[in-house]
């Protein structure tokens, strides 16, 4: 992982000084593809996933039996 002052440059040298992706890893000897990753990322804030609750229609009544059914199950264990 590269510090932000690390991934500013990057992206300063390639917006702003239109250099190739090319130019910037052999200048910072870095790999093509980390140059490539931080000069055309946009958004830095982390992808957090929220799962939908499921919906289970035929089983609606059932649902809560099924639950306490299964903590037995545990308890057995």
């Amino acid at each position: 992982m590269l510090k932000m002052a690390q991934i500013e440059y990057i992206k300063f040298l390639y917006e702003e000084e239109g250099k190739s992706l090319t130019q910037i890893a052999k200048e910072l000897k870095m790999n093509f593809r980390t140059v490539k990753k931080y000069a055309q990322e946009y958004n830095w804030s982390p992808n957090i996933k929220q799962r939908k609750k499921r919906n289970y229609p035929a089983l609606g009544d059932y649902i809560d039996i099924i639950d306490a059914w299964l903590t037995v199950d545990l308890q057995i264990v």
